[in-house]
């Protein structure tokens, strides 16, 4: 009888510290990381007024995957009309610049940004598909 509770309580043990090991090795192989790109991860919304058209304003809501993946939903307000759009595409960030390239695009924007702080990334677009925007289109991101 003796015997057999040591085996139980012997059995329990060897469960339990190898149930301890297992999360010093997962945390050792998974650590935490700090890096720019998961700054940016999440839903956003930004807004800016007669950038790309003049008498325009644009709104958006964007969600940026952990992938690489982006949605963005916007509308444009124009002489008291409204347009709506959405798009989807990649998004990286490389030699410390964002880039955006949405699905019907050949060509990335290029963005330099300052992440101001948790909430609040500012960009301005320095390769633009549309040319004319260059150094000119700027905007804050907010985190929601």
């Amino acid at each position: 009888m003796i015997a057999k509770h040591l085996l139980k309580i012997t059995l329990i043990l060897i469960i339990l510290s190898s149930c301890s090991s297992q999360s010093r090795v997962t945390k050792l192989q998974l650590p935490e990381t700090d890096n720019i790109e998961s700054k940016f991860y999440g839903s956003w919304s930004g807004m800016e007024e007669n950038k790309q058209i003049d008498g325009a304003s644009k709104h958006w809501i964007q969600h940026r995957f952990k992938s690489g993946k982006y949605i963005l939903i916007y509308m444009v307000i124009y002489k008291g009309e409204i347009f709506k759009f959405s798009e989807e595409g990649k998004w990286w960030i490389k030699d410390g610049f964002f880039f955006e390239l949405n699905s019907t695009s050949e060509k990335p924007d290029k963005y330099e940004f300052k992440v101001i702080d948790d909430y609040n990334i500012w960009f301005k677009g320095i390769d633009m598909q549309k040319s004319d925007l260059n150094g000119k289109y700027e905007f804050v991101d907010k985190k929601l």
